[in-house]
């Protein structure tokens, strides 16, 4: 499986055609074009999920994503949208490696990226959505706007690691550390195709920010976030919304559930069988 980025040039440039990048002033200016571009992709499962049950636990690569998101509105999973990324910048002579994170989850369940604009380094993770590049500085904590909520950024020195936080009306909430430490290619295709056994593909996961604030949705149940507050909503076999705020085509929802529920029934035949 080739995942040098330089390779996958086709999708990168697929994803600059359709945002019209173009040429910016300089390199952090170009670096906030590209992402906002991200913010029209979504983060979502629904293409692992069918994925997994057409041809197994095959990762789709820059060209497919572009392809699959010009078609169908489609986006990813962190796996996958922070390689685009890192081919799209490689196409602009942006170097970048991946890094592996630590949630609540476990380790090493997510991904981001790294990159150096001159003496400076920023964190780019189009995976949890955040599409402002936010600068790792090891001497003092930040917190940055990121349309949605702030997110705040801290080093600890003796654990050499940063803690991501995000704050809102709520108060503080740990999300993800990461060490700066780039994830060797092989290491990060092992942990992207063993994803494809986590907890979180037993049900659909969506995410998508737009000019009404974050959507999150959970199976039935969706979120908005925005800087006033969170609303929450039980959608109760609403498929539309899935084209209407999220801007994918409901007909691969209705699949990726189709295969959720067959998951099921073939699990619960086994565990009668026994």
């Amino acid at each position: 499986m080739d995942l040098n980025p330089g390779n996958h040039w086709l999708g990168a440039d697929r994803f600059n055609n359709l945002y019209q990048i173009g040429e910016q002033g300089d390199k952090l200016s170009l670096i906030r074009a590209i992402l906002r571009g991200f913010s029209r992709i979504p983060y979502e499962n629904l293409s692992k999920i069918i994925k997994l049950y057409r041809s197994g636990p095959n990762i789709r690569l820059p060209t497919e994503v572009m392809e699959d998101h010009i078609a169908s509105g489609l986006g990813g999973t962190c796996f996958s949208l922070t390689f685009l990324l890192q081919a799209v910048l490689e196409r602009y002579g942006l170097p970048s490696y991946p890094v592996m994170a630590e949630m609540r989850a476990g380790r090493n369940v997510h991904c981001c990226l790294v990159v150096r604009v001159g003496e400076r380094k920023y964190l780019l993770d189009p995976g949890y959505l955040l599409h402002t590049p936010l600068e790792l500085d090891r001497t003092k904590s930040q917190t940055f706007d990121v349309g949605f909520s702030s997110v705040g950024l801290k080093f600890d020195p003796k654990g050499h690691y940063y803690d991501l936080y995000t704050l809102n009306q709520e108060g503080e909430k740990w999300r993800y550390r990461f060490h700066d430490l780039p994830t060797p290619p092989q290491d990060f295709l092992k942990y992207w195709r063993s994803s494809f056994r986590w907890k979180g593909m037993r049900g659909i996961y969506l995410t998508r920010f737009t000019e009404e604030g974050l959507y999150y949705l959970h199976n039935d149940f969706m979120r908005r976030t925005t800087p006033q507050g969170k609303k929450n909503y039980r959608l109760k076999g609403e498929d539309s919304v899935v084209e209407e705020i999220f801007g994918i085509k409901r007909e691969l929802l209705e699949e990726a559930k189709e295969v959720l529920r067959r998951g099921r029934e073939l699990c619960n035949g086994r565990a009668i069988s026994r």
